[in-house]
This record gives structure tokens, C-alpha cells and sequence, in this order.
């Protein structure tokens, strides 16, 4: 949300429409005020293209927060408008792991396809959070054939940008299905950064379980 409202600031300051709303946001998030009001304001400025809108917009429904009551489709709909037609990549990684969610819940395999069209489309712009994403996809085979060589080469470009995910993952397949030792020796090379990333976040439940 902090991003989101980051790049809101951004494009408020060349455009008086979006300094409008900015202000009234500000005056929302930090004092509360408006709260019956904070959707259809979003709705006024998504029509005079502020392209943020549609973001705010989808994941107030999304979470359910903000007077907002939660509402899936709706949620889904704003979601894929502020990453198709706006390029929003933070509401594209949403969109993509609440399907794989609503895939788990409702056990619908062509709601994790819609997840790796989602992931396809943002690797093309090296995110490493999608490209972690699209290795465990074809890791698992969830929503794509499994393929372990393509989950590597997903999980090395992620690494490349110091992505510890894609690391513990990377290990995690080499032990599984490649090379026990080599895993085990990436594993350990690893093991200082997990444990600081465990005190950092001891709730962590994959770090924990790597």
C-alpha cells in the first residue's frame, strides 16, 4: 500500500487532478476522515486516468479493509485492469497469487493457469519476484507441465538479483531431483543469510522449513 501511494505522490505532482486525490488520501489513511466516500473518489479518478486508481481500488476489495466489505470478482476486475491496462506490475504479482490462492481453496486448475499467464507476462521485465514465482510453478506443475530443468533456469535468473527464495528453492531441487551433494553444499553456503533472515522474520514459515 505504501508503494502504491508512493507512486500516487508521484503522479500528483503533474497532475492537479491526482494532487486532488493525493490530498484527500493523505487526509484519509492519516486522520481517517471520509471513509464512505474514499471508492467512489478512486472511481472519479480512474475515469480522469489516473492510472494508480484501479490499484487502490482492487486491493481495498481484495483485503476487505478501509469500509470497504471484500468482494472477489470485483477485486479480480480491478486488479487485471490496473496490470493489463496500466502496467501496474505490484497489482499483477496481487492478481497472481490471489488466483493461485482461490486455485488451493476451490482445487480449479485453470485458476493457477491464469497465475502463470499473470507471472509470464511480468518475468518480461526480469521481475525476480515472478521469476521465483514461475520456478515453483514448474517445479509443482501447477498450472504449466512440470518441467524441473525450466524451474532452474526460472529460480537462476532470480538469483541474480539476490533473490533468497529462489536460492533456498534452487537447493531445494537439486536435492530432490538433480544433485543431493550440490544442493546440500548450496544449502549450507546459504544457511548464515536464512538465519539472519529467520531472526529477522521468526514467523517465517517457509525460511523455517527450508
Amino acid at each position: 500500500m505504501l508503494k502504491r501511494f508512493a507512486t500516487l505522490l508521484y503522479e500528483a505532482e503533474s497532475n492537479e487532478e491526482n494532487k486532488k486525490l493525493f490530498d484527500y488520501l493523505d487526509d484519509y489513511f492519516i486522520h481517517e476522515k471520509h471513509k464512505d466516500q474514499v471508492v467512489d473518489v478512486l472511481l472519479k479518478a480512474d475515469k480522469n486516468n489516473c492510472r494508480i486508481a484501479a490499484s487502490f481500488i482492487g486491493n481495498f476489495y481484495l483485503n476487505g479493509k478501509y469500509s470497504v466489505k471484500k468482494d472477489a470478482n470485483k477485486a479480480i476486475y480491478w486488479h487485471r485492469r490496473a496490470f493489463f491496462e496500466n502496467g501496474d506490475i505490484d497489482a499483477g504479482l496481487d492478481l497472481a497469487i490471489f488466483y493461485n490462492n482461490l486455485a488451493i481453496k476451490n482445487k480449479d486448475s485453470t485458476l493457477y493457469k491464469k497465475s502463470v499467464e499473470i507471472y509470464q507476462k511480468i518475468v518480461t521485465v526480469n521481475n525476480h519476484i515472478a521469476l521465483t514465482a514461475l520456478g515453483g510453478c514448474y517445479e509443482t506443475g501447477r498450472g504449466v507441465e512440470k518441467n524441473i530443468d525450466k524451474s532452474l533456469e526460472y529460480y537462476k535468473q532470480a538469483i541474480k538479483a539476490d533473490n533468497l527464495a529462489a536460492t533456498i528453492a534452487m537447493s531445494r531441487v537439486y536435492r530432490k531431483h538433480k544433485n543431493w551433494t550440490k544442493g546440500v553444499k548450496m544449502c549450507l553456503k546459504i544457511m548464515p543469510k536464512v538465519l539472519s533472515e529467520i531472526i529477522k522474520n521468526p514467523d517465517n514459515e517457509k525460511l523455517r522449513k527450508m
